[in-house]
């Protein structure tokens, strides 16, 4: 999420720790369906009785900014497309 609003060296430098490719916005547009994909597997397998609860993954995402900063519309729709989150203000 903060690779989507970082510019110049500073996105440079997280995409590389990251590996993200040329193409920023199919990194965040997979990201998305990946938590999508494993939300669906959540549903698909209920254990039996005797059977070993399996591994749950519940992502958690939020990102925090100062509160009366304004930031561009444009990040703020694709926390909230592609991450399910907000901003949450900061004091």
């Amino acid at each position: 999420m903060t690779l989507a609003g970082a510019r110049g060296n500073s996105a440079d430098e997280i995409a590389a720790v990251l590996g993200v490719g040329a193409d920023q916005q199919a990194w965040h547009d997979a990201r998305s369906r990946l938590e999508l994909a494993l939300s669906s597997l959540e549903s698909r397998h209920l254990p039996s009785e005797g059977e070993v609860e399996p591994l749950t993954l519940e992502p958690t995402n939020a990102i925090f900014g100062q509160a009366d900063y304004a930031f561009r519309d444009a990040y703020l729709n694709l926390l909230a497309a592609d991450y399910g989150a907000g901003m949450q203000a900061a004091q």
